[in-house]
């Protein structure tokens, strides 16, 4: 299990091994597959994950068709 702790008692677990939103005090942050990466928005946070997927998606295709990274 990977955290991320912050002086505040604030803890993320990183290692999840899908995107997930999640909202504390001081904001939103996309969290997973070892990120966390703050946003300003519900709305961004969702534009994000849709874009790590995607990104996912591209290097695993790059993967399977030209080797490893």
């Amino acid at each position: 299990m990977s955290k991320i702790s912050f002086a505040d008692s604030v803890e993320f677990d990183v290692s999840s091994t899908s995107y997930c939103l999640a909202r504390i005090s001081t904001g939103w942050f996309v969290t997973g597959k070892n990120i966390l990466c703050p946003v300003n928005s519900y709305e961004e946070g969702h534009r994000v994950i849709t874009e790590l997927n995607e990104l996912d998606k591209l290097r695993e295709f790059s993967k399977e068709n030209y080797g490893s990274d």
